[in-house]
C-alpha cells in the first residue's frame, strides 16, 4: 500500500468511518479476521515497519505519566480501519520517535477500565496524552497530507504542559482570580469518577481558550489539598465549575465536553452589553430573526448603579439573550420608549401577527434576581423557540405546551410558519390575563427525541408532535391532527383536568400467573395496587442502581417467607422504564416500597427505607400483623436441602460422563 494512500485511510477513518462500539460486542463465531490491502490482518501485533507498544488497564498509566507527548489509538481487533490506521500510526511512530513523539495502541476489548474512564464509544479513536492528561484527536483534514498529520504532530508537541489549566492553590488563588477578567475554575477530586471523565475535555478547553479573542482562562482546585478554598465556595460535590470575573462568582451552566466548554466560555467572554450609539445601530441591533434582543434605554443623567445593575444581570443571562445599551436620550425618544426602561426584543422568525414583537419592563426592579427573572419572563413570546440551552432557564415553566417540527428555516420556513401560527392563533386566548395561563414554544425534533419518546409520540407520522408538560412531571400528548379546533379542545381538557396523563410503560406481561413476584408496569399499576381483596408490596427500583442490586437478593427473601399466603402479594416495577400514576408522590430514592393494606385503596411509602429482608419483614409483621408463612429457619433448611438435591445431581451428572469418556 502507498503512503498516500495509508494518509487517506487514516485521515477517513478519523474523520467519517468510525466503528460503532457495543459494550458486548463480539465478532459472531463464523466471522474471520479479514487481511486488509495490505496484508496487514486485524489484531495483528505488528504494525508497518514499527510495533507500537501494547497498553492495557495494568501498565497504561505507568506507561503515560512520565511522556511528554504520546499518540494513542483505541481499536479493536475486529474492526478493519482499526487496522488501517494502526499501520499508518506505525509508520509515522519511525518518522517522529526522534522528534520526542511517541505512540501506543490499546484494545478496549482487553482493556474495559481504560473505555469506560475515556468514555471509548466508537473505533478506532484517537487521544493525544501530554503526562497523563488526554485530548482528542483535531488533526488535519482529508486533503491535507501525509506532511501535515507530521506537522501537525510536531506543532503540538511543541505547545509547553502548562498552557493547560492554571494549579490553583490557597496561595495563588485570590491573587489570580481577582485579577482575571474571566476564569473558568474546576474543583475537584482525583478518586471521583466523573472529574477523570471531565479531566480530558477540561484541559483541551483550557488549551484552545488561551489563545481565543479575548483569551479567557481555565484553573482547577484539587480536593482535599486545597479544602481552604473549597470550603469558601460551599463546595460538597465533584466536580463543580464556577466562572470568575475579577473574583465575582457565577453559576456555570454548560456543557462538560470540549466544544460545548469552549463555546460557552466564548459567549462569556467580552463586555455583556453593547454600547449603542445611534438610532440607525439600535434599530439594528434589535432586529434578529432568531435571537432574543435586549436594550437598555438609559440617560447621562441614569444613576450609575441601576447601569451597573443591568450589565451585572446581563453577565447572568447572557447564554439566553444579547444585551445592548444607549445613554442617549434622542435614541430612546425616537425608538418611542422612555428612558430607564429594558425593552425585549423577540425573534423575527417566531412573532405572530397577535402580538408587537417586543416587552417592556418599565421599572426595573432593585434586586437582581428579581430583574433575571423578569428578564426571562419577557422574552419569551406568545410562541417562541425552545432549544437543548433555554429550556432551564426561558422555558422552566410549567404548564408548557410544545410543538416538535423540523425547523430547518432554509428548507420549511413556509411549513413552520403555518404550524406556528395555528399555534399562536389559541395561543393568544390563554395568556397571563386570561388567568388561564401556559407558556407556548415550538422547538426542532432534532434536538428533543427524548421528550418526544416520553409523550409516546416517536411514531407520529404528522408533520408536528404537540404535548402538555404539567407539574410534577405529568405529560399529555394531543393523540390528533393539529388543528385550531382541536389544539382548542385539547388544552381545555387539561386545564378541566379530563386528560389521562402519558406514562411511560413496558408492554404489559401476557401472563403473571405462577410468578411469586408479579412483573408490574406503568399501565397495570393501578390495576396491581387497586386490588382491594388483597394486601399488596411493591418494589420500585432501577436495576443498576447499588441498593437497588442489594434489594434485589432480599425482597425474594422476603417473598418465600410469605410463600402460599394468599391475602398478600408482591411486585416489582422497574423504573428505567415505567412511570408511577403522578397522583403517587415518591421521594426519588430508589428503592422504594409501597405498601397497600387489604380492603384499602391508600397507597404508602415503607418508611423508614428498608435495608434488608428483616426490616421489610418487620414491616409486615409487626406494624400490620402480617406473619410469614415460614420462619428464617424453615427457609436455610429448605435451601439447604436444595443444594444438596442438586449437588448429588451433579456428581451423578460426573459419574455418567466419566463413564462415558472411558468408552
Amino acid at each position: 500500500m502507498k503512503r498516500s494512500d495509508l494518509v487517506f485511510l487514516l485521515l477517513v477513518s478519523l474523520l467519517c468511518c468510525a466503528c460503532g462500539v457495543e459494550e458486548d460486542a463480539v465478532m459472531g463465531e463464523d466471522s474471520e479476521s479479514v487481511p486488509s490491502e495490505g496484508g496487514v490482518g486485524v489484531g495483528r501485533e505488528d504494525v508497518g515497519d514499527v510495533e507500537l507498544p501494547l497498553l492495557n488497564d495494568d501498565n497504561f498509566l505507568r506507561a503515560v505519566k512520565n511522556v511528554d507527548f504520546m499518540v494513542v489509538e483505541f481499536y479493536t481487533p475486529w474492526c478493519h480501519h482499526c487496522a488501517s490506521m494502526l499501520t499508518v500510526l506505525g509508520e509515522l511512530s519511525g518518522d517522529l520517535q526522534a522528534e520526542g513523539v511517541s505512540f501506543a495502541r490499546v484494545d478496549i476489548e482487553q482493556s474495559k477500565e481504560l473505555k469506560a474512564r475515556y468514555q471509548i464509544n466508537a473505533v478506532p479513536d484517537i487521544r493525544i496524552l501530554r503526562r497523563g492528561v488526554a485530548s482528542p484527536y483535531t488533526g488535519p483534514s482529508e486533503s491535507d497530507g501525509k506532511q501535515a498529520l507530521i506537522d501537525y504532530f510536531l506543532e503540538e508537541a511543541a505547545i509547553p504542559l502548562e498552557e493547560g489549566p492554571i494549579e490553583l492553590t490557597v496561595a495563588n488563588f485570590d491573587s489570580i482570580v481577582k485579577a482575571t477578567p474571566i476564569i473558568l475554575v474546576e474543583f475537584y477530586a482525583e478518586w471521583c469518577v466523573h472529574c477523570q471523565q471531565l479531566e480530558p475535555h477540561f484541559h483541551a478547553a483550557a488549551r484552545r481558550l488561551r489563545y481565543s479573542d479575548p483569551p479567557v482562562l481555565l484553573g482547577q482546585v484539587q480536593i482535599p489539598d486545597q479544602m481552604e478554598v473549597a470550603k469558601r465556595y460551599g463546595v460538597e460535590g465533584y466536580p463543580l465549575l464556577i466562572v470568575f470575573r475579577y473574583g465575582r462568582e457565577y453559576n456555570y451552566t454548560g456543557p462538560r465536553e470540549e466544544e460545548g466548554i469552549v463555546s460557552y466560555m466564548k459567549k462569556q467572554a467580552g463586555p455583556p452589553s453593547q454600547l449603542l450609539s445611534s438610532v440607525a445601530e439600535t434599530k439594528a441591533f434589535a432586529r434578529s430573526n432568531t435571537e432574543i434582543r435586549a436594550i437598555g434605554f438609559f440617560s447621562k443623567s441614569t444613576n450609575p448603579e441601576l447601569l451597573e445593575r443591568y450589565m451585572e444581570t446581563g453577565n447572568r443571562v447572557r447564554m439566553d439573550m444579547e444585551l445592548g445599551h444607549t445613554t442617549d436620550e434622542a435614541v430612546a425618544k425616537e425608538m418611542g420608549f422612555k428612558t430607564n426602561t429594558i425593552v425585549v426584543f423577540h425573534p423575527r422568525n417566531y412573532v405572530s401577527s397577535f402580538e408587537e414583537g417586543h416587552s417592556v419592563i418599565k421599572t426595573i426592579p432593585t434586586n437582581q434576581d428579581v430583574l433575571m427573572k423578569q428578564l426571562m419572563s419577557h422574552s419569551r413570546p406568545l410562541v417562541g423557540h425552545m432549544t437543548e440551552d433555554n429550556q432551564l432557564s426561558v422555558y422552566h415553566d410549567r404548564p408548557l405546551l410544545v410543538g416538535y417540527m423540523d425547523l430547518s428555516w432554509d428548507l420549511h420556513a413556509k411549513t413552520i410558519r403555518y404550524w406556528h401560527n395555528i399555534i399562536a392563533s389559541v395561543a393568544k386566548d390563554y395568556t397571563p390575563a386570561s388567568k388561564k395561563q401556559l407558556i407556548f414554544a415550538i422547538a426542532d425534533e432534532q434536538e428533543f427525541p427524548t421528550d418526544i419518546k416520553l409523550l409516546g409520540l416517536s411514531d407520529w407520522g404528522e408533520d408536528i408532535a404537540v404535548g402538555i408538560f404539567g407539574k410534577d412531571g405529568v405529560r399529555f400528548a394531543l393523540t390528533e391532527e393539529l388543528t385550531s379546533e382541536s389544539l382548542k379542545e385539547f388544552i381545555d381538557d387539561f386545564l378541566g383536568k379530563g386528560l389521562r396523563p402519558k406514562l411511560n410503560s413496558e408492554p404489559t406481561p401476557k401472563s403473571n400467573k405462577g410468578s411469586a413476584i408479579k412483573k408490574v408496569v406503568g399501565n397495570t399499576f393501578e390495576k396491581f395496587m387497586g386490588d382491594k381483596s388483597k394486601n399488596r408490596l411493591i418494589k420500585l427500583c432501577m436495576p443498576d442502581a447499588p441498593q437497588c442490586k442489594k434489594a434485589g437478593e432480599y425482597f425474594p427473601k422476603v417473598v418465600a417467607r410469605y410463600e402460599g399466603m394468599d391475602e398478600v402479594v408482591f411486585g416489582e416495577m422497574n423504573m428505567a422504564l415505567n412511570d408511577v400514576p403522578p397522583s403517587v408522590k415518591l421521594d426519588g430514592i430508589l428503592p422504594t416500597f409501597l405498601f397497600a393494606r387489604k380492603g384499602s385503596k391508600d397507597i404508602i411509602q415503607v418508611a423508614p427505607k428498608p435495608t434488608d429482608d428483616a426490616d421489610l419483614v418487620f414491616f409486615l409483621k409487626v406494624r400490620h400483623s402480617i406473619r410469614p408463612t415460614l420462619s428464617e429457619r424453615d427457609i436455610a433448611l429448605r435451601s439447604k436441602y436444595k443444594k444438596n438435591k442438586e449437588g448429588k445431581k451433579e456428581k451423578k451428572s460426573d459419574k455418567k460422563k466419566s463413564k462415558k469418556d472411558e468408552l
